[in-house]
């Protein structure tokens, strides 16, 4: 049979990303606030590094689909939260969860069997991955409010796909994929007060396809178990 077919994958709700994923630096100011635990939120823009016909080529080669049409949806809006310690103004560890949002394919095929074009689709386009993440983050302040900073880590990650006949039958099929993988970001952050601070960031995850997202966080560094 012929049918089109629109798949989405749906985040869990917030972190990284990506993966869950993101980068954050405390830039210098008071030695009081050098150290001590740290919550962080953002948002930013995703994108998934792979292409329609390499989508299509795998796809076809593992289930016998024959698509004749396809478009992927590449970008969407990441938002993520962490929460860290700071041991000093240039190392500190962190805790997070990272959600690189919705992302819709449109497929015109000639499908066998849905559940395992799902399956397979899962596995060719996995964007939209969300999931915790631990990092190890290192900074530096070079200027009076300015900082660099980069983080490294693991992201322990899923994606789901649901994908929905609208033409030449009905009924819906449900694809996943997940894994353990790389996440790394690198952060241009400015300190306005002691214990705010933004940054501009650059996140990507090391998932099958590479995804990344840029975007906005803020911190705000409690004073809790400062030294």
């Amino acid at each position: 049979m012929s049918v089109l077919l629109i798949s989405r994958r749906r985040g869990l709700g917030p972190v990284a990303a990506g993966a869950l994923a993101g980068c954050l630096a405390l830039a210098p100011a008071a030695r009081a606030a050098d150290s001590g635990v740290y919550l962080d939120g953002g948002l930013g823009l995703s994108r998934v590094s792979v292409g329609a016909g390499a989508v299509a080529r795998q796809v076809e080669s593992e289930t016998g689909a024959a698509i004749s049409s396809i478009s992927l949806d590449e970008n969407s809006t990441s938002f993520g939260v962490r929460v860290g310690y700071a041991f000093n103004r240039y190392l500190a560890v962190e805790a997070a969860y990272a959600d690189f949002g919705d992302l819709e394919a449109e497929i015109t095929a000639d499908v066998l069997d849905v559940d395992e074009f799902a399956d397979e689709l899962a596995q060719a386009f996995p964007s939209d991955a969300h999931g915790p993440s631990v990092s190890a983050r290192v900074r530096w302040p070079f200027a009076d409010m300015w900082a660099l900073g980069l983080r490294a880590g693991v992201m322990w990650w899923e994606s789901d796909v649901e994908v929905t006949i609208v033409s030449g039958g009905s009924g819906k099929a449900r694809g996943s994929n997940d894994g353990t993988d790389l996440v790394w970001g690198v952060a241009l952050s400015w300190r306005p007060s002691e214990q705010l601070e933004m940054a501009l960031e650059y996140n990507q995850a090391e998932l099958p396809e590479t995804v990344s997202s840029v975007g906005l966080n803020v911190s705000w560094l409690t004073g809790w178990m400062s030294r």
